[in-house]
C-alpha cells in the first residue's frame, strides 16, 4: 500500500488539510477493502513524539517508509512567533524538520498551494529546505473548486506512485508531475429564550450606519448560499453521516480565542473551525464541504450609539434585499439591554444575526444556512448563542 504524509501548519491551513486527509483516505483506505494488518496509507499529525525521544528521529522513523510527502501551503506558512520572526528558519521548527528530511532521505515532494498562494522565493528558506520551491505545485481551491482540484491531485499521485512497486526510491528524485498550476475554473424558525445574558453592556448601542455597513456582507452570504444549493445541496445536508441516515447530535468543544476576547463552543463532529483570520477579529466555522456557515466578528462602532435606530436601519435593508423576517427581538421597549436579534429567509437560505455590545466593540455571531438544514441549526444556534461569552473590552495589541 503507498504511503502518503501531509506536512501542514496548524494555524495556517489546520482546517482545509483535515479536508485534502478525508478525501485522500477515502481513496487510498475505502473501508471495505481495509482489514486488520493494514496501516494507513495517508497520515499527519504525527508529532506525538514519546517522551524522552528526539523529534527529529521521530520524524526520520514516520517518513522513512513515505513514499510521497504533500507540504500544504497557505498565506501563514512561514509562521510568526511572538517577535514577528518567521519560524521556518527555527531548526527547531516540525514544518522545517519535516521537508529537511523529506529532501535528505529523496522522498518525493509536492506543494500543495492554497487558494493560489504563492510558492515562498527561495531567500527567504534556509538553505537546507530551499529545493521545495523548485517542486511543481499542486493547487487546492478551498470553495467551488475544491473537489475538482483533489480529482486532480489524486490522478497525478496515482501516477506518480504507479512505478513505485518496481522502482527503487531513487528513481524518484523528482516531485510529482502536476499540471494544477492552470488557472482553476471561474469562476428565524429559530426563538432562543432571552434569558439574562451573562455578558457585559450598559444598555447604549451603535448608531445606524454600522449596520448599513452590514448589506454587502449579506450579500454575499446569499450569493454564496444560493451557488452551493445549485451545486448540489440535497436535503440531508452536508451534516448528515451518509445517506439515509439519522443527524447526528451535535458533540460541544469550548474554544477561547484571546485575539478576539471570546469563548465559544461548536459542533466538532458538525463544523470545523477556522481560524485564519482571527487577527481581524473574525472566527469562520465551515461545513464538512469547507462552506463558511456561521462567523464570530467583533468591530468598533462609531462613537454615536443607538440601537433603536441600528436594529431599524439593519431591518429596512434586509427587506430592500427582498428577505422575509421571521424573527425580530426583542419584541417589547422595556426589554432593550446589550443586545439584539434578526432572523428570517430568501429563496430558500436562512439566516440569524445576534449581535451583543462590550464596553468599546460589538461582538456578533452570524449563522448563513440552507433551510434544509434548520433541523442541525435549530439545535446549534440556541447552544452556540447562549454559551458565548466575551471580555468587556475589545483585546489591544497583535497576536
Amino acid at each position: 500500500m503507498a504511503r502518503i504524509a501531509i506536512s501542514y501548519r496548524r494555524e495556517d491551513t489546520g482546517w482545509i488539510t483535515g479536508r485534502i486527509f478525508d478525501r485522500l483516505k477515502a481513496h487510498y483506505e475505502p473501508a471495505e477493502k481495509r482489514t486488520r494488518d493494514d496501516h494507513s496509507a495517508v497520515f499527519m499529525d504525527y508529532d506525538s513524539t514519546p517522551i524522552g525521544v528526539d523529534f527529529r528521529d521521530h520524524i526520520r522513523a514516520t517518513l522513512d517508509n513515505c513514499d510521497i510527502l504533500l507540504v500544504v501551503i497557505g498565506p501563514h506558512w512561514i509562521g510568526r512567533d511572538s517577535s514577528g520572526a518567521p519560524r521556518i528558519t527555527r531548526k527547531t521548527d516540525w514544518v522545517r524538520t519535516e521537508i529537511e528530511i523529506a529532501l535528505k532521505n529523496r522522498i518525493p515532494i509536492v506543494p500543495v498551494l492554497i487558494d493560489r498562494t504563492p510558492l515562498p522565493e527561495p531567500e527567504t528558506l534556509p538553505e537546507e529546505i530551499r529545493d521545495l520551491v523548485f517542486r511543481q505545485a499542486a493547487i487546492v481551491d478551498t470553495q467551488i473548486d475544491f473537489n475538482w482540484h483533489l480529482e486532480r491531485l489524486i490522478r497525478k499521485i496515482d501516477e506518480r506512485l504507479s512505478p513505485k512497486s518496481a522502482n527503487s526510491r531513487k528513481q524518484a528524485l523528482e516531485s510529482v508531475e502536476s499540471s494544477d498550476l492552470e488557472r482553476s475554473r471561474s469562476a428565524d424558525p429559530h426563538s432562543p429564550e432571552e434569558s439574562s445574558q451573562r455578558n457585559p453592556g450598559n444598555g447604549t448601542f451603535w448608531r445606524a450606519e454600522w449596520a448599513y455597513r452590514l448589506a454587502p456582507a449579506f450579500r454575499y452570504k446569499l450569493m454564496l448560499s444560493a451557488a452551493i444549493s445549485i451545486g448540489g445541496l440535497i436535503a440531508i445536508g452536508w451534516f448528515y453521516l451518509g445517506k439515509g441516515q439519522a443527524v447526528p447530535d451535535p458533540v460541544y468543544e469550548t474554544y477561547t480565542s484571546r485575539e478576539i476576547g471570546i469563548t465559544t463552543v461548536f459542533p466538532i463532529n458538525i463544523l470545523s473551525l477556522d481560524t485564519t483570520e482571527r487577527n481581524q477579529r473574525k472566527l469562520i466555522f465551515r461545513s464538512a464541504n469547507g462552506d463558511p456557515l456561521i462567523k464570530i466578528l467583533r468591530t468598533t462602532p462609531p462613537p454615536t450609539k443607538d440601537v433603536r435606530i441600528a436594529r431599524q436601519n439593519e431591518i429596512d435593508d434586509l427587506k430592500r434585499m427582498d428577505f422575509f423576517l421571521t424573527y425580530i427581538a426583542p419584541e417589547r421597549e422595556e426589554n432593550w439591554s446589550n443586545w439584539y436579534v434578526l432572523s428570517g429567509v430568501k429563496h430558500g437560505t436562512v439566516f440569524y444575526f445576534r449581535r451583543w455590545l462590550a464596553d468599546d466593540s460589538v461582538v456578533s455571531i452570524e449563522f448563513v444556512y440552507p433551510k434544509e438544514q434548520a433541523v442541525i441549526f435549530n439545535k446549534v444556534i440556541p447552544r452556540m448563542t447562549r454559551d458565548l461569552a466575551f471580555s468587556a473590552s475589545m483585546p489591544k495589541g497583535e497576536f
